[in-house]
């Protein structure tokens, strides 16, 4: 029997074309953030770099989420990390989990992504204990596939392959980056192609 096709599941499937001997459409991190400093809206940006940095659910960082979840820390080696803490798990659409979960990012290599977060409480004056963003989710969906033409939930998916990529995430970290209970999720989020399953062999075998 047909079934229709979420707008979701639509955006999803352009992940699967590998099959066909194509490459995804992922962008990197460095790709994601030209795309981001393109748009004319601040707050969208601040928007798209929370999302992504943290690969958190529209609904667990609207209204939720606040400048002073954000601290700095500088480790013995001198290297900066970004902490995005206590943030809330969102299972099912409106339901908030107290399992909270902190996302470390190294500041020198999402700097221009800390800029804009940085800049857009700046410029707003955003108190430590208000709302990052006052919107709705409903809102944050609309403008997200407006100014980026993306699905915010791509932006997880997107997240997860990324962290695989570019900082080695094995199946064990990523659990826990994203608080996910099981290998299933994995499966469902990361997007290799061949040509990512070349570079692991190279970076192995050189």
């Amino acid at each position: 029997m047909y079934q229709k096709k979420t707008n979701r599941q639509r955006d999803q499937n352009r992940f699967y074309n590998t099959v066909l001997g194509t490459y995804d459409t992922i962008p990197s991190t460095k790709e994601l953030i030209l795309r981001i400093k393109a748009l004319d809206n601040l707050e969208i940006k601040a928007l798209a770099c929370v999302l992504y940095l943290t690969g958190g659910r529209k609904g667990e960082i609207m209204k939720h989420f606040k400048p002073c979840q954000i601290r700095e820390s500088k480790r013995d080696d001198g290297l900066v990390f970004v902490h995005f803490t206590n943030l809330p798990v969102q299972k099912k659409r409106g339901d908030m989990y107290h399992n909270l979960r902190s996302i470390p990012v190294l500041k020198s290599y999402y700097s221009e992504y800390i800029k804009i977060i940085y800049g857009y409480i700046v410029t707003n004056n955003i108190k430590d204990d208000e709302p990052l963003f006052k919107n709705g989710v409903r809102w944050a969906g609309y403008k997200i596939k407006d100014y980026l033409g993306l699905n915010p939930h791509r932006l997880r998916h997107i997240r997860a392959t990324n962290l695989g990529r570019e900082e080695g995430y094995n199946s064990t970290m990523l659990r826990r980056f994203f608080n996910w209970s099981t290998q299933t999720s994995i499966a469902r989020y990361e997007h290799y192609n061949s040509r990512d399953l070349e570079n692991q062999a190279m970076a192995n075998l050189i």
